[in-house]
């Protein structure tokens, strides 16, 4: 079983999963092939091969028509028809239509895509428009988290915000995403801890 999030959990019995509550009683019995945890309200399902997403009473709210899908984020989900991504709103119409080959979540209203048009991965915005950001002497940047997003240079990661503006500088040898306002890193020491907003270490490891 899963932690409990808004009163729910899910469990496997059998190979399916479902939802229980606080008693332990079934919200919606064991009937899924797989179950994601929820987001924006909303949880990820799938059933044989199709991809779907249900409420938190374990019914479908967008039928399982899709190839694949990601969590809701901003009130928008990438799925997958054919062989193409794209993004719906939570009433399962298409926000932006599938043309990508790669689709991440939304964060700070940007995405990052893939597309057989472009040799890199690039940010769109919530209508689909291609959002250039432009972090100095960046070698890679990453999805956003909490309104930043990892970059490297020279094999060393920092972060920088929705501008492109370096937030913190590129000193680290790893990072992850920021969560609830912290992000797990590893100094060139070889040493981890937890970093704040301003590049402060505030839990060492």
């Amino acid at each position: 079983a899963t932690d409990f999030q808004d009163g729910i959990s899910i469990v496997v019995a059998n190979d399916k999963y479902g939802l229980i509550d606080r008693q332990g009683r079934f919200i919606s019995e064991p009937v899924f092939d797989y179950l994601w945890d929820f987001s924006d309200g909303i949880g990820r399902a799938r059933i044989g091969e199709k991809y779907g997403f249900i409420d938190v009473t374990g019914q479908f709210v967008i039928e399982p028509i899709f190839n694949g899908a990601g969590d809701f984020r901003e009130g928008l989900a990438s799925v997958e028809v054919g062989p193409d991504w794209g993004y719906i709103n939570e009433k399962g119409a298409f926000s932006i239509h599938p043309t990508f080959y790669q689709a991440g979540c939304f964060s700070g209203g940007l995405a990052k895509v893939e597309s057989l048009e472009s040799d890199t991965p690039f940010h769109i915005d919530k209508a689909g428009n291609k959002v250039t950001i432009e972090t100095q002497n960046s070698d890679e940047t990453l999805e956003f988290s909490e309104g930043l997003t990892r970059f490297s240079h020279r094999e060393n990661w920092g972060f920088a915000d929705l501008s492109g503006r370096v937030v913190i500088e590129p000193t680290f040898e790893a990072v992850g995403d920021f969560v609830s306002g912290l992000a797990r890193v590893k100094s060139r020491d070889g040493l981890w801890g937890y970093i704040n907003r301003v590049g402060d270490m505030v839990i060492p490891m």
